[in-house]
């Protein structure tokens, strides 16, 4: 059972990895298509192929984010990496509070058999507000996953020059930098 745990593990941290690389290229889809649509005069999405891409580069994007960004500051305050915590947990908050009013939404639509506009209208929220915080959230996300990116890369780059300056001629096959897990990569931004 330990081994089916162990390969459970991997397979879901591996997920995780990927689901982080295709919210950055589909944030990146999505803020192109929300700005086409925007000087398009919203001629762009009144064809419904593309509104359910935008809207399923969103889905992934944002809500494919709510596990990977909790379970990072789950660890920075594991690690008492406070700064890591503090810069995630507006993230989280948000990410919590736009998956609860989606969940409410969509439930008493489902129960009611209504659209998700009046779904909104009953739970008395206020349509502006959510449109409003999930712009933000959408931002919020982007700049964690860009941020997260360049350090990762910066680290990845420094450890290549720590390892290719111990290394001589002699020495065999280029190693990787070392793959870390947890907040920001290998430690950095630790506060």
């Amino acid at each position: 059972m330990v081994v089916t745990q162990s390969y459970l593990s991997k397979g879901i941290q591996w997920l995780e990895e990927r689901l982080v690389e295709l919210s950055y290229l589909f944030l990146i889809v999505g803020f192109c298509l929300g700005t086409v649509d925007l000087f398009t005069q919203g001629t762009l999405m009144s064809n419904s192929l593309m509104t359910y891409l935008w809207a399923s580069t969103q889905a992934v994007a944002i809500d494919g984010s709510f596990f990977v960004k909790h379970k990072r500051l789950a660890l920075a305050l594991y690690n008492k990496s406070w700064g890591t915590a503090l810069a995630y947990l507006p993230i989280c908050l948000l990410l919590s509070v736009v998956a609860w009013l989606v969940n409410d939404v969509q439930s008493m639509a489902d129960v009611l058999k209504i659209t998700p506009i009046e779904s909104i209208q009953r739970l008395g929220l206020d349509l502006a507000t959510l449109t409003h915080v999930r712009g933000a959230l959408v931002v919020l996300v982007a700049i964690s996953i860009a941020v997260e990116n360049a350090i990762s890369k910066a680290v990845g780059g420094q450890k290549d020059q720590v390892n290719s300056s111990k290394r001589g001629p002699w020495s065999g096959a280029r190693e990787g930098p070392s793959q870390c897990t947890g907040g920001w990569p290998c430690g950095v931004g630790r506060g």
